[in-house]
């Protein structure tokens, strides 16, 4: 047999190789969670079972258990819990054995004390008892045999030093310095081990740098929906990955995941038999989301399809209108039978059809298929904006439910339209007739690598949920991820922006940058255009903005106050005053407007 070469670091050997002992914390240290904190499991029993307000119930019954004693079991933990939560504390065991996975840096630390023949010892301040531990140890492949210290079980803890007392009397161990603790958290398993005589050696965290992922993790509430997108990201291995495939995996991914587990809720809770369902994913923004809904939900019938909106003008509608079908098509028969014959490749007359869109006004893409099919469409949207007239015709479910929103639209679009050109409408074989487009093109390029980061992340994350559903993301958790990518831009970033611009007109003709741009010395007032619109810009180009556009002065006449505001670019407010006179106010801002 071949021997095994280990890959471990000189210092983490030889800490093993002078050792007699080695102990070893278990969570965060062999094996985690797909969280990236433990309480993200509360939260994914309470969106994935539909159980209101688990996660606070199951924090608040822990903190009060724990006044009582210095450690406490998951017992003592349901004891404090409300009655109606009570039978949730199996699941939550089962869940913690389903769900965890070996961390394999530490698991080839531990291969490695066994093949140099130490004595090896599981240490853990855990509140999950004996059986459920072993479970999971054995589960990844750790032997366990006599070799288990837990802290619910003898109600004493490493982080007050306690445990370790009893350990070294228990096995009788005169001399501490033969025992090396391995384990990740700097108090407990290493700053405390010291104290005591025993050599420690610190498992570092592998998280991602972004000042924005750092931003999300610090600041993470316990009941949101976002650990288990922040702990797949804190895995990510960027080595050898383009910037775009990065962006991909980190942005493009997420937002994809969220929507489509959205979708997929919503099909499980209001149709019985999903398999009469057909899930019409219109073009092109519906293009990510199709192929996303494949690795999610394989087994309820979908298509990517297209629904120009040149079509209802070909049938001769306006897309406000209400009128009735056969007033409709008198004009338009052809186009409509066009149409048809296009849809009928996709659908059958029996089924219940859902279109899936990312935002409507307007409701084309919806009102085509509908018109076409005489059937009643239902669409599911990220965002909708229309009038209540509009709502009775055409049933949707919106996805958005809170007030923030992402900062930039066009961000959104850019990563999950299709790399197709616009489509300007069907030929005579009922395929898409594409613009030409340049830019286009090189969008086109650049969406390769964010398409395979996108459904590279979406594996990673449902791998680690092989046999449960994976977590549900909120609107309010996936907005607030996004925003905060936005907040805090990379130089990296705002670099590779640069080139990078959007369509916002609806004949695709005008491009304009949209998040960062380059200086140009061909055209200055467009140059000067364009970075007015742009979210970011280097601190060369927040200076160039100020000085051509110092003061700006506006007019509230409800709080009949002038403001007056100079150097509204910086991005933060220098100096704010308010002087209150008798007719009218004057409010004087240096800086960001407040």
């Amino acid at each position: 047999m071949q021997k095994k070469i280990f890959d471990l670091d000189e210092r983490i050997k030889k800490l093993i190789e002078d050792s007699e002992y080695i102990f070893f914390d278990i969570f965060d240290t062999l094996v985690t969670r797909p969280f990236v904190n433990p309480k993200g499991l509360f939260s994914y029993i309470e969106y994935t079972y539909n159980i209101p307000d688990f996660c606070k119930a199951r924090v608040n019954a822990e903190r009060a258990a724990r006044t009582k004693t210095e450690e406490v079991n998951i017992s003592d933990i349901y004891d404090h819990i409300h009655p109606i939560y009570k039978p949730l504390k199996s699941t939550e065991e089962q869940l913690e054995i389903e769900l965890s996975y070996a961390i394999e840096k530490t698991k080839e630390i531990y291969e490695y004390s066994i093949f140099k023949k130490k004595k090896i010892f599981f240490v853990s301040d855990m509140y999950l008892d004996q059986n459920t531990i072993c479970k999971i140890l054995a589960k990844n492949k750790y032997y366990v045999d006599n070799n288990l210290y837990l802290s619910n079980e003898l109600r004493l803890t490493k982080r007050t030093g306690n445990l370790y007392d009893f350990i070294l009397k228990n096995l009788n161990i005169l001399t501490p310095s033969k025992v090396l603790m391995i384990g990740d958290n700097l108090e407990s398993d290493v700053r405390m081990p010291l104290k005591k005589g025993i050599k420690s050696y610190h498992i570092t965290r592998h998280t991602n740098q972004d000042k924005h992922f750092s931003e999300l993790y610090e600041t993470l509430h316990y009941q949101c929906t976002s650990s288990a997108l922040l702990k797949i990201i804190s895995e990510f291995k960027e080595k050898d990955t383009s910037y775009w495939y990065k962006i991909g995996y980190k942005l493009a991914g997420p937002i994809a995941y969220a929507f489509t587990r959205y979708i997929i809720d919503i099909i499980e809770k209001h149709y019985k038999n999903s398999q009469a369902v057909n899930v019409l994913f219109i073009g092109r923004d519906g293009y990510l989301l199709d192929k996303c809904f494949s690795l999610l939900s394989s087994n309820i019938e979908h298509h990517y399809l297209y629904a120009p909106r040149t079509f209802l003008s070909q049938l001769n509608l306006k897309e406000n209108t209400t009128a009735n079908f056969d007033t409709l098509f008198q004009k338009g028969s052809i186009h409509l039978n066009k149409y048809r014959t296009y849809l009928n490749k996709y659908i059958s007359s029996s089924q219940e059809l859902l279109i899936i869109d990312t935002r409507t006004a307007s409701f084309s893409a919806q009102k085509l298929i509908q018109f076409a099919t005489t059937k009643v469409v239902t669409g599911i949207y990220w965002e909708v904006a229309t009038e209540e007239e509009q709502n009775l015709l055409f049933p949707y479910f919106e996805f958005k439910d809170a007030y923030p929103r992402v900062a930039s639209w066009r961000l959104f679009e850019f990563l999950i339209t299709s790399p197709e050109p616009p489509i300007r409408g069907l030929d005579s074989a009922l395929e898409p007739i594409f613009l030409d487009s340049k830019i286009e093109q090189e969008r086109s390029e650049k969406f390769v690598q964010i398409e395979l980061g996108c459904l590279s992340f979406i594996q990673d994350l449902i791998s680690h949920f092989p046999s449960r559903q994976p977590p549900v993301v909120s609107y309010k958790s996936i907005v607030d991820y996004v925003n905060s990518f936005l907040k805090n831009p990379t130089q990296k970033d705002i670099k590779e922006f640069q080139n990078v611009t959007i369509s916002v007109d609806e004949e695709h003709i005008k491009y304009m940058p949209f998040l960062s741009t380059g200086y140009s010395n061909n055209d200055i007032k467009s140059y000067l255009k364009n970075l007015s619109q742009c979210l970011w810009k280097t601190p060369y180009q927040t200076l160039i903005i100020n000085i051509t556009n110092p003061i700006q002065d506006r007019i509230n006449k409800p709080n009949k106050t002038i403001v007056i505001s100079i150097l509204t670019k910086l991005s933060q407010t220098l100096f704010g005053s308010f002087v209150n006179l008798a007719i009218f106010n004057i409010k004087f801002i240096i800086g960001k407007q407040i």
